[in-house]
């Protein structure tokens, strides 16, 4: 989170809600990278979800998650 001033953060934050309620079982195992509120890459490791995702949205700091697969139990 090196560099990241109040607007970045409240993007961050922004997408993290939105995604959170959709609807992931296509992304299940998958990482994803989210800017404005969509899901623009997603991938089988983090590096690579967030290089595309850069490559298409360079002035964006794009939100990136693994979305758990159905196995996963979070408490």
């Amino acid at each position: 989170m090196e560099n990241m001033n109040k607007k970045e953060g409240e993007e961050r934050e922004s997408n993290f809600k939105w995604l959170i309620n959709q609807n992931l079982s296509s992304y299940q195992g998958f990482w994803v990278g989210v800017v404005d509120k969509s899901i623009i890459t997603k991938g089988r490791n983090a590096r690579d979800v967030i290089k595309n995702t850069r490559k298409k949205f360079p002035n964006k700091t794009p939100f990136v998650a693994l979305i758990p697969s159905e196995k996963t139990i979070v408490v």
